[in-house]
């Protein structure tokens, strides 16, 4: 065999190299991060900082463990429709008002988040706060930004709250120090849920802008659902005027006023408030796809397709009005199953981050017709103004859909694709009630982790095996659930921080940070300064990568000055979680964005001054809620 020669390199020059190479792929994404994780772990190992096993080493590690099991905890808790509970509870409470909604959201976004993956818990939420919005006159853009900071700030009360939690606590239990409790995070991470919470409904209004009216369709909410249904033979809709039908045509001002005119010549009713809701935007004609322009006297006949876009109130309204059958699955009455003797309802269901529908065309879903269920709209997630959906629209994670069926079928749809139904309605399909014992289970982690001495690994693995035994998931949506990026990341940058150890980087990082006596002296410029460095880089790489990379420097610098380690890790932890700045910042920012049609500074107006104020609070209040001896 061939030997390996490598260049007599000091290791810190080696790891510097490697780290700055991982930097620079992570900030870029000229990779995908699966694949600089892998990158990470190869360079280490032939770098010979550290041995082949130790490189991989990340894949065994209790954290990748735990986070693993976390994930097929949250998606139980989703799958079985325990989230919906919250959306049945929004929609009670909230009565027009958006500091009422903002309340409501920051009493149970973040203790939601304290537990359950905040990534799903936003995805869920995202279209219900939308359509609350729209039944309440509310404005979106002023909400959504909020519901992301909520669910980051929750998921700092908790050891299983974020990743990043659960990684720093692995990391300082492999290099000696206590464990921490279920609760630890709570003091803090209360304080800056509070102080959080209070910032957002003083300033928020003011600094978060409105854009829910598009710009040139001003009298219709551009978060309006998209539809196409097709005008059988038997609809009342035949022979019928344009004019006679519809409030609303996307058409040119010169046309409203050719269509005000006609009204007012001919002496025709205006439509009905259900058909105000809803907007006319195409015709069909004979059931092609090609739509048509349209005139004011212009007659619908049997077999056309209407292009609309409206509330699903609205919509749901024509379509019974009229008769009209749902077209945007292309799936008609003769295609469908012997009619069900239930009655037919019609429900808002949200594409989860995992769905078997995500990538698929709406074309491509007509197996959805083994169901007899039928696509009756669809609200793509941050489609703004576009109007223009067709069989051929890919769908994707937050697409809100309009299902029309009976209960029993959407049931049925609900556990097969992986959906979320979001309407207010206490009496949503349940799967036997099995959403209480999916709440159960996660209950049964926290009190585990809180009251007894198991680590927390083992108890979400046996939380994740109750969930498939029980019933609240099937071994296929277990492992569907595990979000592969996250683990291959965590599994790449364990390795990350033990080089750093290994090379002898953070030793130097702190002696050199220590070399100033005010740090030396200062517990609290210690940890506001590693606040605001994890805070800083979590706006560019990963909060995982960060926290791996600060916690070794952080505990030579504990050592250094000879305090308790656990206020500097700490600050970390709340450094990492806490980047509100930037809609890359934190996944939740990004998924917010477009439906909320935010731009880049709209997060600094509100971030960044909140990105402070938990900087203060976390620069002050750190070393008196964790002693320093």
């Amino acid at each position: 065999m061939l030997p390996v020669v490598i260049p007599n390199i000091p290791s810190e020059i080696w790891f510097s190299a490697i780290l700055a190479v991982a930097t620079y792929l992570f900030i870029t994404a000229r990779v995908s991060w699966e694949l600089t994780s892998i990158l990470i772990m190869v360079g280490l190992a032939l770098t010979r900082i550290l041995t082949p096993a130790e490189a991989v080493a990340g894949f065994a590690n209790l954290a990748t463990v735990t986070i693993a099991a976390m994930f097929v905890l949250s998606e139980g808790m989703v799958r079985t429709g325990a989230l919906e509970l919250v959306s049945v509870f929004l929609g009670r409470v909230v009565k027009g008002s958006s500091v009422r909604l903002l309340l409501v959201l920051a009493a149970t976004v973040p203790l939601l988040s304290a537990f359950v993956n905040n990534t799903p818990v936003v995805v869920m939420m995202v279209p219900v706060i939308v359509s609350l919005c729209l039944r309440n006159r509310l404005s979106v853009s002023k909400i959504l930004i909020p519901l992301s900071y909520f669910s980051i700030l929750g998921g700092t009360m908790t050891l299983i709250g974020t990743s990043t939690n659960i990684l720093v606590n692995e990391l300082q239990i492999v290099n000696g120090e206590p464990s921490f409790r279920m609760f630890t995070f709570a003091p803090m991470g209360v304080v800056a849920i509070v102080g959080g919470v209070l910032f957002i409904i003083a300033l928020g209004d003011r600094l978060l802008p409105d854009r829910d009216a598009a710009e040139g369709d001003q009298d219709m909410p551009a978060h309006a659902f998209v539809s196409q249904m097709l005008i059988p033979p038997s609809s009342a809709l035949v022979g019928r005027r344009v004019v006679e039908s519809f409030a609303n045509l996307k058409v040119s001002q010169s046309m409203q006023r050719r269509v005000s005119r006609v009204r007012r010549l001919e002496g025709d009713p205006e439509p009905t408030d259900e058909n105000a809701e809803v907007r006319l935007l195409a015709l069909s004609k004979g059931g092609t796809d090609e739509p048509h322009s349209l005139e004011p006297g212009q007659e619908f006949q049997a077999h056309d397709l209407v292009h609309m876009k409206g509330s699903a109130h609205g919509l749901a309204a024509i379509r019974d009005r009229y008769e009209l059958e749902p077209s945007l699955a292309r799936v008609t009455r003769q295609h469908r199953q012997s009619p069900s003797s239930e009655p037919e309802e019609t429900l808002q269901a949200v594409i989860l981050s995992r769905s078997a529908l995500i990538g698929r065309t709406l074309l491509e879903v007509e197996s959805l017709r083994n169901f007899t269920v039928m696509i009756a709209g669809i609200l793509k997630s941050g489609s703004g103004p576009t109007d223009r959906v067709t069989a051929n629209t890919e769908l994707v994670s937050g697409d809100a859909l309009l299902l029309t069926g009976p209960r029993t079928e959407l049931n049925r749809v609900r556990d097969r694709y992986g959906l979320l139904y979001t309407e207010d309605d206490p009496k949503l399909p349940t799967s036997l009630d099995r959403k209480y014992l999916a709440i159960a289970v996660m209950a049964l982690v926290v009190l585990g982790g809180a009251l007894t001495e198991i680590p927390i690994a083992i108890l979400a693995l046996i939380g994740a095996c109750i969930m498939v035994i029980t019933g609240c998931l099937t071994t296929e949506q277990a492992f569907a659930a595990l979000d592969t990026k996250t683990l291959m990341l965590i599994a790449g940058t364990i390795p990350l921080g033990q080089g750093m150890q290994t090379s002898g980087l953070s030793q130097r990082i702190a002696d050199t940070l220590m070399a100033s006596n005010a740090m030396q002296d200062n517990v609290y410029l210690t940890v506001s300064i590693l606040f605001m460095v994890a805070s800083v880089l979590s706006a560019f790489i990963s909060n995982a990568a960060v926290a791996v990379l600060l916690v070794p420097i952080a505990l030579q610098m504990a050592g250094t000055m000879g305090i308790a380690s656990r206020p500097l890790l700490m600050a970390v932890c709340f450094g990492a979680s806490s980047s509100f700045s930037t809609p890359i910042g934190y996944q939740t920012n990004t998924i917010v964005q477009r439906p909320g049609r935010y731009r880049y500074l709209d997060y600094a107006r509100l971030g960044l001054p909140l990105q402070v104020l938990v900087w203060g609070l976390c620069t002050f209040l750190l070393p008196v809620f964790y002693p320093l001896r």
